[in-house]
């Protein structure tokens, strides 16, 4: 073979190669597209099972909590009588994990509490303890506040009240718990996965998607009701697919997951 005939064969082969490699490229960049829309529906039926589920659930949930935090407060109540010293206060709140305790007699007038500080004013003088009058004045055998959520702990603060062991007054109880976020939903989409969006009654319930957060209105920030859709949050384009969870009398949410572009 001469010289010029080998060349000209090499030069061939390049090329064909080439041509190969270019259109296996194009078979991977479009296999890759399909492969990443699978992938955002996978996600999406993920999430919507998840939060049906939660919605299925939550009455359940809520009540379950409520029935942990009056049973911390019947305990306190066991524990805590006329005789109790400041010990007796202080194990009990170890050992129930609260942040405090308040006994009110059937005067309404607080006759002990830990932290001390409380003693001898009204439960009326101590802001939202007052609701607990109720209990005292048996128009409720128990009691319990709406859980306050502090940003700064990541933690629900509650208080909830019942008898004292002898039947007047009100022992009233006060603890600090995350488990509420699972009653509320707050942390519904951690369960979802990534770049997920939860919305309920038009506002955002729970999100991991970097710069959306709770109670923003979905309107606002670009969300919208279409099967899919492109988002763009932070300056950062993503693609979404969205469905709806849940039913009429549970509750109906929007689930959105989403995918960086």
């Amino acid at each position: 073979m001469t010289k010029a005939v080998f060349l000209k064969t090499v030069s061939v082969t390049l090329a064909a190669a080439a041509i190969a490699l270019a259109a296996v490229g194009c078979s991977s960049d479009s296999g890759s597209s399909g492969s990443s829309s699978k992938g955002l529906e996978a996600n999406l039926e993920y999430a919507k099972a998840k939060v049906a589920d939660y919605s299925h659930n939550q009455k359940r949930s809520a009540t379950l909590f409520a029935d942990e935090i009056y049973s911390k407060a019947n305990a306190a109540a066991m524990m805590i009588d006329g005789e109790a010293t400041d010990e007796d206060f202080e194990k009990t709140v170890r050992c129930l994990y609260l942040d405090g305790i308040t006994v009110a007699d059937e005067n309404r007038k607080v006759v002990a509490s830990c932290p001390k500080g409380e003693e001898g004013k009204s439960l009326k003088e101590l802001g939202d303890k007052k609701i607990f009058t109720n209990v005292v004045s048996n128009i409720s055998y128990k009691q319990m506040t709406d859980p306050v959520y502090d940003e700064s702990t990541g933690l629900y603060s509650v208080m909830a009240s019942v008898k004292r062991s002898d039947g007047t007054g009100a022992v009233i109880i006060e603890l600090s718990t995350d488990e509420y976020a699972d009653v509320c939903g707050a942390n519904l989409a951690e369960k979802c996965g990534n770049n997920t969006v939860i919305i309920k009654d038009g506002a955002v319930l729970s999100s991991t998607l970097s710069g959306v957060n709770p109670a923003d209105d979905p309107e606002k920030l670009g969300i919208t009701d279409a099967d899919s859709f492109t988002l763009t949050v932070e300056g950062k384009e993503y693609q979404c697919m969205s469905t709806k969870a849940g039913s009429k009398m549970e509750g109906v949410f929007t689930v959105v997951c989403a995918e960086p572009k």
